[in-house]
C-alpha cells in the first residue's frame, strides 16, 4: 500500500512575520486611527516609554540624603494640686507675638462681659447665663491659642476664666504663671547661647603678633 506523503506546511515564514510584527514600532497615528488587531495588541503589551523628566526625577530622589535636625519639643507640666497635665514648648518665641494679640482680645471680651453685667436687669437670667458661657468658651480658646496648646481646661477645670483670683482675673493668673515657665527657660537658653558664642569668638580671635627683639 502506497504511503501517503505528509504535506507539511513550511511555517518558518509565518514565524518570521510574527516576530517582525512584535518587534515593529507601531506609529501613534496608526493606533489613533483604530489600526488592526495586531497593532492594538502591540500597544497593550509594550512597556510605556520612560520620559527623560521621570528618569531625572528618579535619579534625584535616589541621591537625596536625610538630615536630622533636633527641635524643641513640648514638655509636660502637672498643675499643682491636680492630676491635670499640660504640654508646653517653653522655647517657642512665637508666644510673645501671640500674647500681644490674644491679651488684647481677652481684655476686649472682659469689657463686653462688663457691659452684659450692666444690663442684667434688662435680660433674662437664662439669656445672660448663655452669653456668659459663650464668652467663657471664647476666652478658653484664646488662652489655648496663645500657648499653642490645650491649657485652659486643665488650668481652669471649674469656674470661669474671669473669676477673681488674688487681685486679678483668673485668665490673667494663668497667663502670668505659664509665661514664667517660658521666661525661666529663655533665660537659661540665652545664657547657654552667650557662653557658646563667647567660646567660638575666643577660638577665632587673632592673637597679637609678637614683636621681634632687635639685635
Amino acid at each position: 500500500m502506497a504511503r501517503k506523503s505528509l504535506n507539511l506546511k513550511d511555517t518558518s515564514t509565518e514565524e518570521t512575520q510574527i516576530k517582525d510584527v512584535m518587534q515593529e514600532e507601531v506609529p501613534v497615528e496608526k493606533l489613533l486611527e483604530g489600526g488592526d488587531s495586531e497593532a492594538e495588541e502591540v500597544a497593550m503589551t509594550s512597556p510605556a516609554p520612560v520620559l527623560p523628566e521621570e528618569e531625572e526625577k528618579k535619579s534625584t530622589e535616589e541621591e537625596i540624603k536625610e538630615v536630622v535636625i533636633s527641635g524643641a519639643k513640648k514638655t509636660p507640666f502637672r498643675i499643682k494640686g491636680t492630676n491635670n497635665i499640660i504640654y508646653l514648648n517653653v522655647s517657642d518665641m512665637g508666644l510673645y507675638s501671640r500674647l500681644k494679640v490674644g491679651y488684647d482680645r481677652l481684655i476686649k471680651m472682659m469689657e463686653e462681659i462688663a457691659e452684659i453685667g450692666s444690663k442684667i436687669d434688662d435680660i433674662s437670667v437664662e439669656e445672660s447665663a448663655k452669653l456668659l458661657d459663650e464668652y467663657d468658651a471664647k476666652m478658653r480658646v484664646e488662652v489655648d491659642t496663645i500657648f499653642n496648646s490645650q491649657v485652659a481646661d486643665a488650668c481652669c477645670d471649674d469656674g470661669t476664666m474671669w473669676d477673681p483670683y488674688q487681685g486679678m482675673f483668673r485668665f490673667e493668673h494663668i497667663i502670668d504663671s505659664l509665661c514664667g515657665l517660658y521666661e525661666n527657660n529663655m533665660s537659661t537658653e540665652f545664657m547657654r547661647m552667650r557662653s557658646r558664642v563667647n567660646s567660638k569668638v575666643s577660638q577665632y580671635r587673632r592673637k597679637p603678633a609678637s614683636s621681634k627683639k632687635r639685635r
